[in-house]
């Protein structure tokens, strides 16, 4: 498999998402100026396909994608990414899932302080810690 770029789309800010929790432009716009900013952290931003269970630490095989650009499309109020599948186990399913032409989207994992407002979880940009990115596949063409 050769390694190519793909650009997805993220998560909307400033909206509701279904998980009840609500992402702040600000808080997208410190991401974006982050991983712009500093290079370790850009360095460190891989892609796993989406687990049940969330990892401290990340190893080759588990490792799908690597994000290669990040910013804020502010049409549709959403963070995008340009994505990198990589050669690998878990690059090479993603891969085949985006070959069968199923949607591919790159969504943040972090852990976040947050203020519940009539059950909706908005999400600390100030207290905000972003782990990873996890891709999520599906069925939606």
């Amino acid at each position: 498999m050769k390694e190519h770029r793909i650009l997805s789309e993220s998560v909307w800010y400033d909206t509701v998402l279904p998980s009840g929790n609500l992402y702040t432009k600000r808080l997208i716009e410190r991401i974006v100026k982050q991983f712009k900013e500093d290079e370790k952290f850009r360095d460190g931003m891989f892609c796993i396909p989406q687990s049940k269970f969330h990892k401290e630490e990340i190893y080759y095989p588990d490792v799908a994608g690597k994000i290669e650009n990040l910013w804020i499309d502010e049409s549709e109020q959403r963070l995008m990414t340009e994505l990198l599948i990589l050669d690998t186990p878990c690059g090479r399913i993603i891969e085949e899932a985006f070959r069968r032409g199923n949607t591919i989207n790159v969504v943040p994992f972090g852990m976040a302080d947050s203020i519940e407002v009539d059950g909706i979880n908005i999400l600390s940009a100030d207290k905000y810690d972003l782990y990873y990115f996890e891709i999520v596949v599906s069925n939606e063409q």
